[in-house]
């Protein structure tokens, strides 16, 4: 009579018989492919060495937050916890907030202890075709999320990419600013003839914070 343990399979090293392996290879294959597909192929175009700097925008943060930004300060997505590089520069402008007038008009207005701002990153990244490949995730202009700082946590959206191609003297990135509102339109849609009604100005409410200023990036 065929005993038991032969009749089950024969084991590899006394321990995993046929059917384990198939199975444990089977398992190592499909990890591989996972990690390719969202490792591998995902990440075309630069190898990740190339720097870049991210302008994210909001239209409403409350003054006690954009207190709390400075320079120099380093960024994570809310993913998990994506490596965004560090802040290199801040804009700050009256808050824009969308709304009906008493004509039922949508207009855009401020709102007293809020603000707008424009924060610049910089961050050495991968691309793929559709933008910035970090960590798994893709980061392109109109991508919303949380983005963490060091003291702060605001929703906010992509606003700009730019490849860093030189640097100033002092080695920081040389990038342009987009105008935020002329990317936003045409402001005329927002004037209206409802006194209770404040339509934002073009102008900064507070210039470009710079590095190693007194006020340490802090907005007033």
């Amino acid at each position: 009579m065929q005993d038991k343990k032969t009749k089950s399979g024969k084991k590899l090293f006394g321990v995993l018989n046929v059917i384990d392996v198939i199975f444990i290879v089977v398992v190592i294959l499909a990890v591989a492919v996972f990690a390719v597909k969202h490792f591998v192929i995902d990440a075309k175009g630069d190898s990740g060495s190339n720097e870049y700097v991210i302008g994210f925008f909001a239209e409403e943060i409350s003054d006690f937050v954009v207190n709390d930004l400075k320079i120099g300060s380093k960024c994570a997505g809310d993913y998990d916890y994506d490596d965004l590089g560090e802040i290199i520069d801040i804009d700050v402008y009256d808050s824009i907030s969308y709304g009906n007038d008493s004509k039922g008009q949508i207009t855009r207005t401020t709102k007293p202890g809020w603000k707008s701002v424009v924060i610049y990153s910089k961050v050495k990244a991968a691309t793929n075709d559709y933008g910035l490949f970090i960590n798994g995730h893709t980061y392109s202009p109109g991508h919303t999320f949380v983005l963490y700082t060091e003291g702060a946590k605001l929703y906010l959206r992509v606003f700009s990419l730019q490849k860093v191609t030189e640097h100033d003297e002092n080695g920081d990135p040389v990038f342009e600013k987009p105008d935020v509102f002329t990317a936003l339109g045409d402001m005329e849609f927002a004037v209206t003839d409802d006194d209770s009604m404040k339509v934002p100005t073009a102008a900064p409410a507070e210039t470009s914070v710079p590095a190693g200023s007194d006020e340490t990036g802090k907005a007033a």
